[in-house]
C-alpha cells in the first residue's frame, strides 16, 4: 500500500501544481487583457502640436489592420502663423509660407517593428498634400529690420500654391494609462514638389522720408509661376488616444 500512497500523493501534487499554474496564467492573461498588452489596436485619434505652432493644424486618424500594420489619414487647416510676411523675399518665388491660408492632408502606412503596445517602434511612408492661397496682400520690397533705403516699393499681389510630397519616417510610440494614451515621436526625410503662382495686381513707390507716393501707370496683372523641388527634414510629435479591438 505504501507505493500506492506515494503514487496517489505524487499525482495529487501534480494536479494541484497544474491548477495553480493555470490560475496564475489566467490571472496574468486577465491583467494583460485589461492593460491591452496583447490586444490589437482598432483605432487611434491624435494631433500634432508642433505644426500648429507654425502654420498647420492636423488631426490624425489611424486604423489597425493587424498587430503590425496601420493605415492612417490626417487633415487640417493652414493659417498664417505667428509671423505673416510683410516684405518680399528674394526671389519672390520663395515667399514665406506663413502668409498662406488653406488646407493640408497626409495619407500614410505604418509598420510596427515590434508588438509591445506600451513601447513600439515603427517605419512609415506618408504622402503629403497642401493647397493654399492668399489674396490682396501688400508687400514691401525691403525688410525694415535688415536695411533702410530712401524709397520703398510696395506690391499688391495674390498667390496660390500646391505642395505634394513623400516622406520616409522612423518613429517611437510610448503608451500609458492601460496603453490608452500614447505619445508618438517621429523623424525622417521627405521630398517636395511645390508649384507657386503669384499675380501682381498693382504697385507703387513711396519716399520713406517725406511719405510722397509715386504711382506707376496702371498695367494688366502680371502672372508668374515657379516650380520648386526640394528635400526637407521631417520631425514631430503626436499625442493621442487608442481604441482596442474586443
Amino acid at each position: 500500500m505504501q507505493p500506492l500512497k506515494q503514487i496517489l500523493f505524487g499525482f495529487s501534487f501534480f494536479v494541484v501544481s497544474i491548477a495553480n499554474a493555470a490560475n496564475t496564467k489566467d490571472t496574468l492573461r486577465n491583467k494583460a487583457y485589461e492593460d491591452n498588452s496583447f490586444r490589437d489596436k482598432f483605432l487611434s485619434i491624435s494631433f500634432s502640436p508642433m505644426p500648429g505652432l507654425f502654420n498647420e493644424n492636423l488631426v490624425y486618424v489611424e486604423y489597425g489592420l493587424n498587430s503590425n500594420f496601420n493605415i492612417g489619414i490626417a487633415a487640417g487647416n493652414i493659417h498664417p502663423g505667428f509671423w505673416a510676411a510683410s516684405y518680399l523675399s528674394m526671389p519672390s518665388g520663395l515667399l514665406p509660407a506663413t502668409i498662406f491660408t488653406g488646407y493640408g492632408g497626409r495619407l500614410y502606412g505604418k509598420y510596427y517593428l515590434n508588438v509591445n503596445n506600451d513601447r513600439r517602434s515603427y517605419i512609415s511612408v506618408q504622402f503629403v498634400y497642401k493647397k493654399m492661397s492668399y489674396n490682396n496682400v501688400t508687400f514691401s520690397s525691403q525688410d525694415p529690420s535688415q536695411y533702410y533705403e530712401e524709397y520703398d516699393d510696395y506690391v499688391l499681389q495674390n498667390g496660390k500654391e500646391t505642395v505634394s510630397g513623400l516622406d520616409i519616417l522612423f518613429g517611437w510610440e510610448f503608451s500609458c494609462i492601460h496603453n490608452r494614451l500614447f505619445f508618438d515621436i517621429f523623424t525622417g526625410i521627405g521630398v517636395r514638389d511645390r508649384v507657386y503662382q503669384e499675380t501682381i495686381v498693382s504697385s507703387y513707390r513711396q519716399n520713406q522720408n517725406t511719405g510722397q507716393i509715386l504711382s506707376y501707370p496702371p498695367f494688366p496683372p502680371s502672372v508668374y509661376t515657379y516650380n520648386i523641388k526640394y528635400v526637407t527634414p521631417v520631425t514631430g510629435i503626436k499625442i493621442g488616444f487608442n481604441i482596442f479591438k474586443k
